[in-house]
């Protein structure tokens, strides 16, 4: 198995977890995909607020509007609940917060012990 082939079977090993924590009817290399695109457009703007290049009212703005709908749209209102936004862009921003965390397992995590949403295997 190549480098590609392993990343892609990480995917969806990851995207399958996701679908059976969450109850959601999705084809899991799709799901990670749009996570990644929701993780990478968070972060940037975590980077932009830490820089001073946009304000917390423009963060705030962005995390319970468009990033909430998102996400509410993918994991319904339920699954929402169990999802935590850090804001240090030192790290992934999408996690699954710390109590849900503790009772997943075979998921990619943090050093913190939080399951990321949507990491990046491409690196691996």
């Amino acid at each position: 198995m190549n480098k590609k082939e392993r990343m892609y079977s990480r995917i969806e090993q990851h995207g399958k977890g996701l679908i059976a924590y969450f109850g959601i009817d999705e084809n899991p290399v799709k799901l990670c995909k749009k996570l990644r695109r929701l993780e990478l457009a968070a972060n940037r703007l975590m980077v932009d607020y830490c820089n001073g290049d946009c304000t917390e009212t423009e963060l705030d703005a962005y995390v319970q509007g468009p990033l909430k709908a998102s996400l509410i749209h993918i994991f319904g209102e339920q699954g929402y609940r169990s999802i935590y936004i850090n804001h240090d862009p030192r790290g992934y921003t999408l996690k699954i917060n710390s109590l849900e965390s503790k009772r997943l397992e075979h998921l990619y995590r943090d050093w913190g012990g939080y399951v990321i949403l949507a990491p990046d295997f491409s690196q691996e």
